[in-house]
């Protein structure tokens, strides 16, 4: 993942949509992932389901890096997404002009996640 990475840090003006599902990402290759893509303003489709990266930290930085960007499409199915994690996640949504689907598929979000998401949905 590292060398992908450092790839992708050089030059993303050409890519429109990233696939990196099932490809067991480690924290640290995720980190230097979201660092490195976090500048494209061509990025309209991410898909990172069926990564366990459900550290709230990365989830973070995730919403930060790509939030308020051009990204129209952000799958994190299966990515053992926690509550806490997807609070903050859900209050970044609300910043968002871009996000068309969003797709959160089997994680472990509990009631008072999902309450908190859809209180945010209706606002």
């Amino acid at each position: 993942m590292l060398h992908l990475a450092k790839y992708l840090s050089k030059d993303l003006s050409n890519i429109k949509k990233i696939n990196l599902s099932d490809c067991s990402i480690s924290e640290k290759g995720m980190v230097k992932l979201i660092m490195s893509i976090k500048e494209s303003h061509q990025l309209k489709s991410l898909n990172l389901s069926r990564n366990n990266f459900g550290n709230d930290k990365l989830v973070r930085r995730l919403v930060k890096a790509y939030f308020n960007q051009t990204l129209e499409e952000l799958y994190l199915d299966k990515c053992n997404l926690k509550s806490a994690g997807f609070t903050s996640f859900a209050d970044s949504i609300m910043r968002n002009n871009c996000l068309k689907v969003l797709s959160l598929r089997s994680n472990d979000i509990d009631d008072a996640g999902a309450k908190h998401f859809d209180n945010i949905l209706r606002r």
